[in-house]
């Protein structure tokens, strides 16, 4: 058999056999192209077995693949009873592997895949309130808009509907699956062994089938436990070895029989893996050179490049922020009420008071005395510049293939480390990641030098290519808009994950705005370079004027935005401040900008398809433009909303 010459096993389980109890039944099944197999089934029997032979399979390459080409190849599988078709599937054909625990990365068809998304926390306390079938979609979307490649759903929480996972498959987005075991130590009585033996059963046999979900985790922060529980230190070797019987032997056992290598196993997020025998390598957790890590630190710099770990692979990261809607529905009192019940880390109001002081501490007030959607823009704006900064810097380790963000979505409206709020809109941060994520990102980094380097970023599925374009930067400061400005032509094979194109040679007190032209991976790619490469500490009151005018195009509502003012104006942001059939569920193309004085930038707001040319009329009524002004206190001024003219002025 060749490389790519593969065996298929179809296990059909028999619930009922249509017609009379006591005759005999014909079954066939179809694999793809193959020729249809057939076989008599007695009414006693319970499963039958059907096996296929491949020749030169057609391989499923995912998001992140040099070979993925929009749409992963799925081969249908049909089963007949008689002429009656009773079950059909879609199935990929991949191969998965991890590398050693000191080169951790998943590789799928032999080819490392870079890891970058998010953690996925349930979408509602209430499984019934959800419609999946216009959710998921939209969860599709958005990872792609991310421009993420994988899900990692996290063990505290319910599994997804099935849909979901079939659209991971079509779509080509890769699933760390957690088992249902999270941040607590569990028994190893034979009892709960044998219920968690028969529910592992059950849940691997349920979903082995769908090429996406490459990872198994069997737990999420157990092993990382021991070191929460002053029980533990007393007697660590019993609980290490109830880990072992739950965990390995019982847990990884049961996955190993019913997933038959169709993905990876991993005992415990985060862990030290396997050494050299296969066998369960204890260790420090949170060491960056081996394993995968958890990575939290929320008294660090999260601008300081240089202090985020080396990490080979990082499962989780997160920052907190506050969400925008809940004044929505509460104001005073009542607000703050929900917003500490639904504080779940301890010291998180305090840390984000100092983390955001300290990045916009301008004649900034305390964040608790800011007006509330201030407040939730301004930590919004903080969470999305640390993402980026640690992105950027586990990006530029070549070591590293694997970022994944603490966390998508929230449970409920209230202060977390999300991209996207309760209903589905996005936070600031969301823009920002976004923009960091791009397989082939152009950006600036101030190296120890002093220079300020332009920067390709490249996953490993670009290494080897060439690209060629121009980045063109300008220089300013936020009391002025003048400043040197510069192109750089380049031509490079893409040699590492982080190559150096040019050098700007700046002050260390001055921001950098460019426009970034280039090939990149696709014909033609705009990729905007709003990279601030100094701490934004040089904030002050300034002209915000901002002019407006929205109209109606094919691909939803078009938003122009003119800065009118004479300096440079950080963080232009755009709200719907109502939600309607129109614009539930949609966003904007770019958000959290920067508009230097008497530029335009054009942003388009995806509406609901259903919507029409008047519905734009709606959107430009319910539209608000705020800046980082408006957060900061300065003046809270807000855009005058003509309901008949869509077009307004910041006065």
């Amino acid at each position: 058999m060749s490389h790519n010459d593969v065996m298929i096993q179809v296990n059909i389980s028999i619930r009922r056999l249509p017609g009379p109890s006591s005759s005999l039944q014909r079954v066939s099944a179809r694999f793809g192209f193959n020729d249809v197999v057939s076989d008599d089934i007695q009414p006693s029997d319970t499963t039958k077995t059907f096996r296929f032979r491949v020749r030169d399979a057609k391989l499923w390459h995912p998001r992140g693949s040099r070979l993925f080409d929009g749409k992963p190849f799925l081969y249908d599988l049909a089963v007949q009873i008689h002429s009656q078709t009773v079950a059909i599937k879609r199935i990929g054909l991949r191969r998965v592997s991890l590398g050693s625990p000191d080169s951790f990365a998943i590789r799928v068809n032999d080819e490392i895949v870079d890891a970058h998304g998010t953690n996925v926390v349930p979408f509602d306390a209430f499984p019934t309130r959800l419609n999946w079938t216009e959710m998921i979609p939209t969860i599709i979307q958005y990872a792609s808009d991310l421009n993420t490649n994988v899900f990692r759903i996290w063990g505290g929480g319910y599994f997804p509907d099935d849909r979901f996972y079939e659209a991971c498959d079509e779509e080509g987005f890769l699933i760390w699956q957690d088992l249902p075991w999270a941040c607590a130590l569990f028994p190893a009585t034979d009892e709960f062994l044998s219920n968690a033996r028969e529910e592992t059963q059950v849940i691997v046999s349920q979903l082995q089938s769908h090429p996406s979900l490459v990872v198994w985790g069997g737990n999420n922060e157990v092993e990382a436990a021991f070191d929460w529980f002053p029980e533990v230190a007393k007697n660590r070797h019993q609980f290490e070895q109830d880990y072992l019987r739950l965990f390995v032997q019982t847990i990884g056992e049961t996955v190993a029989k019913y997933a038959q290598g169709t993905a990876i196993y991993i005992d415990s997020s985060p862990s030290n893996g396997a050494d050299s025998s296969g066998n369960k390598k204890w260790g420090d957790v949170t060491d960056p050179s081996i394993g995968d890590i958890h990575f939290y630190n929320y008294s660090m710099d999260c601008e300081s490049m240089q202090d985020y770990p080396k990490a080979l692979f990082v499962s989780e990261y997160g920052v907190q922020s506050l969400p925008s809607i809940l004044p929505r529905y509460l104001n005073g009192e009542a607000l703050s009420k929900v917003l500490d019940a639904r504080q779940r880390h301890e010291f998180g109001f305090e840390q984000l008071e100092t983390q955001a002081m300290a990045m916009f501490p301008a004649k900034s007030a305390p964040l608790a005395d800011l007006p509330y959607e201030g407040r939730a823009l301004l930590t919004q704006i903080m969470q999305g510049r640390c993402l980026n900064t640690a992105i950027t810097a586990w990006r530029s380790h070549a070591a590293n293939h694997g970022i994944i963000l603490w966390q998508l979505n929230d449970i409920w409206p209230g202060v977390s480390w999300s991209l996207v709020e309760y209903d589905l809109s996005w936070k600031a941060s969301a823009y920002v990641v976004s923009q960091a994520f791009q397989p082939l990102r152009i950006t600036t980094l101030r190296r120890s030098s002093g220079r300020v380097a332009i920067v390709i970023q490249a996953d490993s599925s670009m290494i080897g290519r060439r690209s060629y374009g121009y980045v063109t930067l300008r220089e300013f400061s936020w009391s002025s808009p003048e400043g040197r400005q510069a192109t750089y032509l380049f031509k490079t094979r893409l040699t590492g994950k982080d190559i150096d194109i040019g050098y700007f040679e700046t002050d260390q007190g001055a921001q950098l705005s460019g426009v970034a032209f280039t090939d990149l991976h696709r014909e033609t790619s705009i990729q905007i370079v709003d990279d601030w490469v100094t701490p934004a500490n040089g904030f002050h009151d300034y002209d915000a004027s901002v002019r407006r005018a929205v109209s109606w195009s094919a691909s939803g509502c078009e938003v122009t935005l003119t800065s009118k003012g004479a300096l440079p104006v950080p963080y232009v942001w755009l709200e719907v401040r109502t939600q309607s059939a129109t614009t539930q569920n949609g966003r904007f193309s770019r958000n959290a900008f920067l508009l230097l004085p008497g530029q335009t930038k054009f942003v388009t707001f995806q509406v609901n398809p259903r919507a029409q040319d008047h519905r734009c009329n709606e959107f430009a009524q319910n539209l608000l433009v705020r800046t980082l002004d408006d957060a900061l206190g300065f003046s809270h001024r807000t855009m005058i909303l003509n309901p008949t003219v869509a077009e307004a002025m910041a006065v």
